[in-house]
């Protein structure tokens, strides 16, 4: 058998090695996931590294999947579920039809869940979805969150969901306006704030966008998500040394 004909067959044998690799079903990816593969003398991974990169993705994609959904059945908290399902909408290997039937079971089952702002931000000024959320509504979510960093990362991503879909610049004051009359426990607020008195000056408004200024000045007197974040951190290690 000359050269040539050994490359071709060699090729054949790898792409149908590879093949039979990606049609593994997902619950047996997920049955090797939970159960372990102990094997010495062979490694998943190893076998993964030695495949082409585009069916290597395909399959790790895959054992994402898999993953989350296993995440998903297994939540002991709704905030635990809540994060999985979003997680699982956010892969890119997940279709529009998915992720819009994630998202609006997460709306439906666990509407005022801090974890749920991804699916709102999905659905906001969403005019072809009966799930539309409104400004009003948006604002009406955030600010019922009590947590101080929660509600600041919420209301901070309807900002720049707006922004990124390119909402004109009446809709991102009115969505901001609320924060002109909430006393901002962070200092992080200041980035909102700016971001509101350039808004209200483009649009020529002169009273929004000296009390945007003033506030956010006054916040950064104030601690910062870190700060409370690093306070935390150190108040569980205290108790952990105590134990």
């Amino acid at each position: 058998m000359n050269l040539s004909v050994k490359y071709n067959v060699f090729s054949l044998v790898l792409i149908f090695v590879s093949l039979f690799v990606y049609v593994l079903s997902e619950n047996y990816l997920r049955q090797t996931i939970v159960a372990g593969f102990k094997s010495e003398k062979i490694s998943f991974d190893a076998l993964l590294d030695k495949l082409p990169r585009s069916i290597k993705d395909k399959i790790q994609i895959k054992l994402q999947r898999a993953a989350l959904k296993d995440r998903i059945v297994e939540a002991k908290t709704p905030e635990s579920k809540v994060i999985a399902m979003s997680s699982l909408a956010l892969l890119s290997s997940t279709t529009d039809n998915e992720k819009m039937g994630i998202y609006q079971d997460i709306l439906k089952n666990y509407p005022s869940l801090p974890a749920s702002s991804h699916a709102y931000c999905y659905f906001f000024l969403k005019n072809s979805s009966e799930y539309q959320i409104t400004i009003k509504k948006y604002q009406k979510y955030a600010f019922s969150i009590k947590d101080d960093i929660q509600k600041f990362h919420v209301i901070n991503r309807g900002i720049y969901h707006l922004i990124k879909i390119n909402t004109n610049d009446r809709k991102k004051m009115q969505y901001l306006k609320p924060l002109l009359e909430y006393d901002a426990p962070l200092r992080d607020y200041y980035k909102l704030y700016d971001i509101l008195a350039d808004v209200a000056r483009d649009i020529g408004d002169k009273d929004v966008y000296n009390k945007a200024q003033s506030l956010s000045e006054n916040c950064l007197d104030k601690k910062s998500v870190e700060d409370l974040l690093q306070e935390i951190e150190k108040m569980r290690a205290q108790k952990i040394n105590k134990k």
